[in-house]
């Protein structure tokens, strides 16, 4: 009788039909045996094959409905805290599992209490269903342990169901964004977990809990977020939103990279764990790009890696940017970055960031883009400051010092080199090389070249194709010498695609010294350089360069450049003038980064060891990272040509100064942040930092700047002082310094006073306690360079190899990186916990090739005291 009555009022309502168009909407409520209630629109319903049905129609006025004020703010706190809601005389229904709510939602009637990391989502509804927007607040509650504890999955499951008898009772709206698709997942996993018989396919299992703070910015964005550089661009907490009532924007008319970041040290994050960022981005003339990056620290906050999502371009409407990344060893903490390169505008909003768990999840690292509306421009790949080898598509390739122009490179018929790099040495001129890209090619073992003053040099005529690059590296478990140099010029200047790894280069000529001043005169003097790069896209990895002109030379006209991993030592010569040669020398007119990483720089003959030049050639858009550097200079000067763009941090110095400027002409921008520079003895540099006019701008804070007394610390003739382009200061200071300001020398805490930089010092004292950096190698597993700052003069330190992949049973090989091949290395089988390194075992550094047999302009040679054991340098493979 029941189910006819219901029936009855079923048709005469629909009969009506048109008679209820004034009514603001049609709504069902499914309610089930087990109690379940979902809300369906007509569409889903009429899909729903529902037997049953009660239907409610409601007139109501239109209205806004006040959304409710969730109490704390996000934010991150120590304990657990209590939360309260409040809505007016609205009723309200929260989430705690970031979901969207609704009315089947928890209904909050009073305070609770939170002791675990949690978004809390919640929704208002006024006495006519009408629905307020959602509010959220993500809570951090600081405790890494119970961080770990309580990381748990979800799992969601398509289920086989039998047929239930459903009433339906009423429906709500529901606003139809990007998130429709989420929306129609709960509704089938609500529907169908009340019919379940067995799951069948398990689809993914991953972590939702998004980590972070204030992820849709409805609360002060300032409280978790800051902006970078502050003086670059116009930053906003803007009421255009994709979600909610807020976004972030940037307003940008500089050239370079504008940024809103979450705070560095305040998302805990683990080694080894896949994260996934995402955010939804709305752009408008963007020039260059617009992307979301995801990077990882350490405890000492030393930048461990950053990837970049696909980018946008133009004007764009909102637009979902994802990126996964696996953290790398060592993780303390992660951070997330809203980037916008060069002029344009973008707006930020509803942010994610989670961690992943799922075995299949990696299929999901390819980074995807969601569009929610036609853009005016095309999308391309952005670059990553971190960068990785692709897999090899091609073949195998061998090459000996016996090998010969008719081999096949197999191993029993290997090729000569000058074949396979299509170099034709008697006439110096291209010939066709039988490699195809993708192939790899391994030396044997031996050495290649003789070397000399005769200008001996392998030139590298091939090309790869886009990310399918050649490989030239040694065979495994030998060593291939190149006794010259080698130079790489692709098919044209703008082609190259190739990998140069895992190679000794160098040059047994004992000549170090000529009659024939200046740095190009090769007529009387043709020692090469260890490795020029005229070709674009090219990676030059984990080589050991020594005893060479220059280490390695980039050209201006290459682009798409990765220095990484090398040890650099002994280059140079003298001559009448001065000496000559760098460790790594750098030119860059390109908008893509060069990115200079991971090197251990030594001294050569010439003092210079990093060199960003620009005489008669530019040097813009370059990154210098995680690099160890003992020799007098890092030099980043100009005689014509503007420095802009220039990124150095997180690298440790020894002994060594920075000359930022060299003559008049402008350097428009550049950033020293978060670096280690730091000696003592003899041969520490009697100044610092120098700078001369015109710095349009730059950045330097948050360094460790620790010498002995009496150290000039900066050379300023122009008399800046601290603005929003002019940035001096957090940075720690150790000894008593002078500075020259405007001709006048006057003390360190005067110059602070009268320019008002680096107001922020901290005051601790570097030199009290060992400091210890560790450098894990992204291109070869279980490997890592050590710097050490012994300042406590310990007999030895500790490194735990188990925080760098090494398991028990492995074997490790320690070396002094400063004498290479020299000294004896320390071996062992790996034991578990830490490893011991003797810092007073007598390690030495290593003399220029020839050194003993310089007769002329000696004078003009550098070579510092052997810094042991106040400092050392190490690498640790297995």
């Amino acid at each position: 009788m029941n189910k006819l009555i219901i029936l009855v009022l079923v048709l005469l309502l629909f009969s009506i039909g048109s008679s209820y168009s004034k009514f603001s909407n049609v709504y069902y409520l499914i309610k089930t045996n087990e109690k379940t209630d979902l809300f369906l629109n007509k569409e889903e319903y009429n899909k729903a094959n529902i037997k049953d049905i009660i239907l409610f129609l409601k007139n109501s006025p239109t209205t806004t409905v006040q959304k409710p004020i969730i109490d704390p703010p996000s934010g991150i706190y120590y304990k657990s805290i209590q939360v309260s809601m409040n809505a007016g005389q609205n009723k309200i229904y929260y989430t705690t599992d970031g979901s969207r709510p609704n009315i089947k939602s928890n209904v909050y009637k009073e305070p609770f209490f939170v002791n675990e990391n949690v978004t809390i989502k919640a929704v208002a509804y006024d006495k006519y269903f009408h629905r307020s927007k959602v509010s959220y607040a993500n809570y951090i509650i600081n405790d890494v342990e119970k961080q770990k504890t309580n990381e748990t999955t979800k799992t969601s499951t398509i289920l086989k169901t039998t047929e239930t008898t459903i009433s339906i009772i009423e429906k709500t709206t529901t606003r139809v964004t990007e998130k429709t698709t989420t929306t129609i997942q709960e509704t089938t996993r609500l529907i169908t977990s009340t019919k379940i018989m067995q799951p069948t396919t398990t689809i993914i299992s991953l972590q939702e809990r998004n980590i972070l703070p204030n992820p849709s910015f409805e609360n002060d964005p300032y409280n978790d977020y800051f902006v970078y550089p502050p003086s670059s661009a116009n930053y906003y907490w803007d009421d255009i939103s994709q979600d909610g009532n807020k976004s972030l924007k940037i307003i940008s008319n500089y050239s370079g990279l504008t940024r809103w970041l979450s705070k560095t040290d305040k998302i805990y994050a683990n080694s080894q764990r896949l994260y996934k960022a995402t955010v939804w981005m709305k752009t408008e003339n963007v020039v260059d790009r617009a992307v979301l990056a995801i990077n990882f620290w350490d405890n000492s906050l030393n930048h461990l890696g950053t990837k970049e999502s696909n980018n946008l371009k133009g004007t764009n409407d909102w637009t979902k940017l994802e990126v996964y990344y696996t953290s790398p060893e060592n993780t303390k903490y992660v951070r997330i970055e809203f980037r916008l390169y060069g002029h344009g505008t973008i707006w930020i909003d509803n942010a994610g960031l989670y961690i992943i768990e799922s075995s299949d999840a990696e299929s999901k690292i390819n980074t995807t883009t969601t569009k929610t509306a036609t853009t005016t421009t095309s999308q391309t790949t952005a670059t990553s400051t971190t960068q990785t080898i692709p897999s090899s598509t091609g073949r195998n390739i061998i090459v000996s010092t016996t090998g010969s122009s008719s081999g096949d490179g197999s191993i029993n018929r290997p090729y000569d080199l000058d074949t396979v790099i299509g170099y034709d040495r008697k006439n110096n001129r291209r010939v066709p090389s039988p490699l195809k890209p993708g192939d790899i090619v391994y030396l044997r073992g031996g050495v290649y070249g003789t070397g000399g003053n005769v200008g001996f040099v392998y030139k590298f005529y091939v090309t790869g194709s886009e990310n399918n690059y050649i490989t030239f590296r040694s065979y495994p478990g030998e060593t291939a010498i190149i006794n010259g140099g080698i130079e790489l010029w692709g098919a044209d200047l703008k082609t190259g695609w190739i990998i140069l790894r895992d190679l000794e280069i160098t040059n047994t000529n004992t000549v170090r010294w000529t009659d024939c001043p200046g740095s190009n005169n090769y007529e009387c003097y043709a020692r090469m350089s260890g490795i020029s790069v005229y070709a674009s896209h090219v990676k030059i990895i984990n080589n050991y360069i020594h005893d060479t002109a220059n280490g390695i030379y980039t050209a201006e006209t290459s682009s798409d450049l990765e220095i990484y991993g090398n040890i650099v030592q002994n280059d140079g010569w003298v001559a009448p003038d001065r000496a000559h040669g760098h460790g790594i020398y750098v030119q860059n007119t390109d908008q893509t980064s060069k990115i200079v990483k991971a090197n251990i720089v030594l001294p050569g003959i010439e003092d210079t060891g990093m060199h960003l030049f620009g005489n008669s050639a530019q040097a813009r858009n370059v990154i210098f990272e995680n690099n160890i550097h003992f020799t007098k200079r890092w030099l980043m000067v100009s005689d014509a040509y503007e420095i802009n763009d220039v990124i150095m941090r997180n690298n440790y110095l020894w002994n060594s100064y920075i000359k930022i400027s060299h003559s008049s002409t402008t350097v428009p921008g550049f950033t020293i942040e978060n670096n280690y520079i730091a000696g003592s003895g003899s041969s520490q540099p009697e100044q610092m930092f120098i700078w001369n006019p015109d710095l349009g701008s730059f950045v330097i804070k948050n360094n460790v700047l620790c010498f002995d007394s009496n150290r000039l610390l900066i050379y300023d003739s122009y008399g800046y002082k601290a603005d929003s382009k002019h940035i001096f200061d957090y940075n720690e200071i150790c000894g008593t310094y002078t500075v020259s300001y405007k001709g006048s020398s006057i003390s360190f805490s005067s110059w602070k006073s009268q320019t008002g930089f680096n107001i922020n010092q901290p005051s601790t004292n570097p030199r009290l306690s060992n400091k210890i950096f560790v450098v894990k190698n992204q291109y070869e597993d279980k490997k890592i360079y050590v710097a050490v700052y012994n300042w406590e003069n310990k007999d030895s330190i500790s490194i735990d190899l188990s925080s760098y992949g090494f398991k028990i049973g492995d074997k490790y090989t320690i070396k002094n990186a400063m004498n290479y091949k020299g000294d004896p290395a320390i071996t062992g089988t790996y034991n578990g916990g830490s490893v011991n390194i003797d810092m007073k075992k007598g390690w030495t550094l290593a003399y220029p090739i020839g050194w003993n047999e310089i007769t002329k302009y000696k004078e003009m040679a550098y070579r510092p005291e052997n810094p042991y054991p106040l400092f050392g340098i190490f690498v640790i493979s297995s």
